[in-house]
Formats: C-alpha cells, structure tokens, sequence
C-alpha cells in the first residue's frame, strides 16, 4: 500500500475556485503564489490550497518555471463556467484523482456518503487527526454535492 502523503489529500471545497487559481495560472507570464494572491484576491493560504488540489487533480504539473497547465487543464479551461462540459472535466478530473480512487472509489455512485467511514479511510491511510480528517471528508462531500 503507497503512502498517501498529506499535501495529497485536497483541502479546496469549491472547484469554481481551483478553477480561477489555473485561469490566473494560465493568463500569467511569471507564476508566483504572490502573482496568484494578486490575480485573484484569495489569499496565499487560499491560493496554496488551490494550487495543491489543481496539482492533485493533475490540471496542473511542476514544470522548469513552476505550475503549468496539463492537458486535463487546458481542456477545463476550453469550458464555460458553470456548463455541463465544464462539470464533465471536472468530474473527469475527480474520478481520476489518485486520493478519491484509494479512499472513496465510489465517491459518485454510492447512494450515500458514509462521512465517519470516510474520515476513518484517511485517518488511517494518511495520519491525521480526526479533526483533520474530517475536514478532508468535507472536501470530498462538497466535490460529490458540486458534481452529481
């Protein structure tokens, strides 16, 4: 069983918002986390999470200058803003993500989200607190609430 490292556990409820972090990302020459705090008004905490959750759910990858877009990420950015392509790409994109196929494979078909089972699976599986872990569950409930 790999180690699932804590950084990889996504701390981003909202995808509209990971959603503005590559749009910034994208439309910048120098990418800094100062350049995305500037571009988007979030804060740099805000941003870093932001940042980690697009990097875990592979719109993103280091490059030589820092974060750059994927192909996953260019397609997303290809959508409108709250169009059903555009929640296609993302579901895609959370499907796919490394923690939801480990920790809740059935993220989207389960007829319910077992919240305390789910903090459990990362409890064990990363380490954290059980206030941590829950609210890394939180994460993964908002993601199935924004995309069925």
């Amino acid at each position: 069983m790999v180690t699932i490292r804590t950084i990889d556990v996504p701390q981003a409820d909202a995808l509209a918002t990971v959603r503005q972090v590559i749009e910034a990302l994208s439309a910048s020459s120098v990418v800094s986390t100062s350049t995305l705090v500037e571009k988007t008004g979030f804060s740099d905490r805000h941003v870093r999470y932001r940042v980690a959750t697009a990097r875990v759910l592979e719109l993103i990858t280091d490059g030589d200058k820092g974060p750059t877009l994927t192909v996953r990420g260019r397609k997303l950015l290809r959508t409108r803003v709250g169009s059903a392509s555009e929640k296609q790409q993302l579901r895609k994109a959370v499907e796919n993500c490394r923690i939801v196929r480990e920790i809740v494979p059935d993220l989207f078909s389960a007829s319910r989200f077992n919240f305390d089972e789910i903090a459990k699976k990362i409890m064990a599986r990363v380490g954290l607190s059980k206030a941590t872990a829950e609210r890394r569950a939180q994460v993964l409930r908002a993601w199935r609430r924004q995309l069925s």
